[in-house]
């Protein structure tokens, strides 16, 4: 008995990390209308940890002026170096013509995927327009420790 209640007190001193789902959209507009939208939702688990990424693109308009969404991670390796991770899946070119297109469910950790992360500080969105520019938002991790890497 006093050992199912030591275990119970255990328990409620370390209580399970939830998760964290976070979201950020950049949408670029023609003559103060839409134009094209990139949508970007993660759920983070961990400071090394992130799944259920979903990235979408809307394009509004019938027009030549298309672009490409890519979702990419700000991460620290084990050994103390900083940069970005490169895409996370394959760049998402718009549908033309009133289209959506989605990648769902990307994941990314430690546990599966490299052991030489040990931080992601950020989840970076970029959008580009054909023949324009590209645009980027953050979505900073609520579990990183170390406060010199934030974006914003």
């Amino acid at each position: 008995m006093i050992a199912a209640a030591a275990a119970l007190a255990l328990l409620a001193a370390y209580p399970a990390s939830a998760s964290s789902r976070k979201s950020t959209y950049i949408s670029w507009h023609t003559n103060g209308t839409p134009a094209i939208r990139a949508d970007l939702s993660v759920t983070w688990l961990d400071n090394d940890e992130v799944n259920d990424m979903d990235l979408t693109v809307r394009d509004y308009k019938c027009d030549d002026r298309g672009g490409y969404a890519t979702l990419s991670l700000q991460i620290r390796t084990g050994f103390g170096d900083t940069g970005n991770t490169g895409t996370i899946g394959s760049r998402l070119n718009s549908g033309g013509c009133g289209s959506t297109v989605t990648q769902r469910d990307r994941s990314y950790g430690t546990s599966w995927y490299t052991a030489d992360v040990s931080q992601i500080y950020s989840a970076k969105l970029t959008l580009c327009i054909n023949g324009g520019s590209c645009y980027y938002q953050f979505i900073d991790n609520p579990y990183n420790d170390d406060p010199a890497s934030s974006n914003g």
